[in-house]
């Protein structure tokens, strides 16, 4: 019934599991007092079912670390029951299941994945959010989320059938009503974001020179991408998809370190309104004496 491949995810699912409950429970009682005096006392029982229940019947101790156990053991899990239902991909078991004679033709991945990249590059984006800010933490987190999903969907179609042209034609179908229109507005939405974050860290003049030489790199980068294409075109995919990951590379970068370095000192500014209420006590002292 289990494959190799599930057993070790549902291994490392219960280990993920049982570590998140000792975790819990060692950080809670460091919390209230001591770990031996609190599975000791009147509320061992809670002590021990509030990890065990997901803080249902009692405390986790330190949120985050309980979090991302338990969620490395649903992943886990997770992938387990993938593994179970698709046969770990063994052509031999879906010749069995398809009651077919013959084992389906499948074929070996013919390019090079680019989501092992994005996926490494978030998890350093939520490290630098944990020491900077919940934001990029978050941002490095949704960034993890897709690179896996899309990983996963890049390996599955590529080995759908034997022909790599139907691979890429079901991974398409199935793919591109979700990546253009969240591509588009993540892109968008990151891009202003690490704009933000630029123009929050420079000076007040600085931040008119750094928006002018956004639009002009924008538009000057456009047009040489024009001019580019129109000699290659048969390397169009290539060149869009490499000017755009440089560009985001270098956009995250900017606001990364701009993020870093804190936003400048923005001084207040007095309205006439609050001018003529200070000046009113004085000229009134003054109408009495």
């Amino acid at each position: 019934m289990f494959t190799r491949g599930s057993k070790l995810f549902f291994g490392l699912g219960v280990s993920a599991y049982l570590a998140a409950v000792v975790y819990g429970v060692i950080t809670n009682g460091l919390a209230t007092g001591g770990v031996l005096d609190q599975l000791s006392g009147a509320g061992a029982v809670n002590a021990v079912l509030g990890p065990l229940s997901f803080g249902y019947k009692g405390g986790v101790g330190d949120h985050v670390g309980y979090t991302m156990l338990m969620a490395f053991a649903a992943t886990c899990v997770g992938l387990g029951i993938a593994a179970v239902a698709f046969r770990d991909g063994d052509p031999e078991a879906l010749a069995e299941l398809a009651n077919s004679a013959s084992i389906p033709p499948v074929s070996e991945p013919n390019d090079l994945s680019a989501w092992p990249v994005v996926a490494a590059f978030s998890a350093a984006l939520m490290t630098v959010g944990l020491a900077t800010g919940p934001a990029l933490f978050v941002v490095g987190a949704g960034l993890l989320a897709v690179a896996a999903f899309e990983w996963t969907v890049k390996t599955w179609s590529e080995q759908a059938t034997g022909d790599p042209e139907v691979n890429a034609v079901i991974r398409a179908r199935f793919m591109h009503p979700v990546e253009v229109p969240v591509g588009a507005l993540a892109l968008i939405g990151i891009l202003i974001f690490c704009a933000s974050r630029i123009f929050l860290t420079v000076s007040k003049l600085g931040a008119v020179w750094a928006g002018i030489a956004l639009l002009v790199l924008f538009f000057g980068g456009g047009v040489l991408l024009a001019s580019v294409l129109g000699k290659f075109p048969e390397r169009r995919r290539a060149i869009i998809a490499g000017t755009l990951a440089v560009g985001a590379v270098l956009m995250l970068g900017l606001g990364i370190a701009s993020a870093i370095n804190g936003e400048r000192k923005i001084e207040p500014h007095e309205t006439e309104h609050s001018g003529a209420q200070s000046s009113a006590p004085s000229n009134a002292t003054g109408a009495y004496s």
